[in-house]
């Protein structure tokens, strides 16, 4: 608990912030409150590449084909829950990789631990002093089951418009006789 006098100045610093004044202070500024990103209103993240991601999407909507408008919301949320797998492993990666680089060098003499038992060091230290492992585990699940539920819906959109086939439309021939 912060003392009085830390409170009390931190109360009138705050007091004479008028806030960022350049473009870059504003948009630094703007993101402040985003952890990780996995559920902001933007869908690429700072640095993600827009040019592989819309591959990614044009390469499902070949896949695919979709014909409906329905077809291809369910095929654009497949692409997105895919693009979002991506981005989980690629953190969960990185996660790893950090504690790995975190770990201290052996005292001289002492072996050098091998690649696996480097990994397993740092992935139970994530996993005894961290939630980011548990957290990237839940988003995936979650990912995991909207892609599913995005290809199940797809399905049943194409199997209901392929075996629901409306004939032509009959053609009436126009008689050139008087009605009576």
């Amino acid at each position: 608990m912060p003392s009085e006098l830390k409170s009390r100045t931190a109360r009138e610093n705050g007091a004479k912030s008028r806030g960022p004044k350049t473009p870059e202070g504003k948009r630094n500024s703007s993101h402040n409150s985003v952890r990780h990103g996995l559920l902001a209103r933007r869908l690429l993240l700072d640095r993600e590449s827009a040019a592989r991601f819309y591959e990614l999407v044009n390469e499902i909507r070949r896949e695919f084909d979709p014909q409906t408008p329905a077809e291809t919301a369910a095929v654009e949320t497949m692409a997105w829950c895919r693009w979002r797998q991506l981005r989980l492993w690629t953190l969960e990666n990185a996660a790893i990789n950090y504690e790995i680089m975190k770990q201290p060098n052996p005292a001289a003499g002492e072996r050098q631990p091998d690649g696996p038992t480097r990994a397993v060091l740092a992935f139970r230290t994530l996993a005894d002093h961290s939630r980011t492992l548990t957290l990237l585990n839940r988003y995936e699940t979650s990912t995991d089951r909207q892609l599913s539920r995005a290809l199940r819906r797809f399905l049943l959109l194409r199997a209901q418009r392929e075996k629901v086939k409306f004939p032509d439309e009959p053609t009436i021939p126009l008689e050139t006789k008087e009605l009576v």
